[in-house]
């Protein structure tokens, strides 16, 4: 009967062993793709920054083009565009 139980003990020993090595593995991969999320976050935030920043300056590119056009318009009609 005791040979039995050792038999029992040591293979319940090397199931907790192997599962603690993959507990261990897992854990590894658990870290690096924290690690992973975080580079991510941070790129994502830059490129929300950069998209923002392009936003407000093309809408102010927006407005010097319509005010080039408004302000050659005007110099077109006081050039005498129209009595032509």
């Amino acid at each position: 009967m005791t040979d039995k139980m050792t038999y029992q003990v040591d293979q319940l020993e090397d199931k907790v062993k192997r599962l603690h090595e993959e507990l261990l593995t897992l854990n590894t991969q658990v870290i690096a793709v924290e690690k992973n999320l975080l580079v991510l976050r941070g790129e994502a935030t830059l490129v929300e920054k950069e998209v923002t920043s392009m936003a407000s300056k093309s809408g102010w590119l927006y407005k010097i083009i319509t005010a080039g056009f408004v302000t050659a318009i005007i110099a077109w009609i006081v050039a005498g565009g129209l009595a032509e």
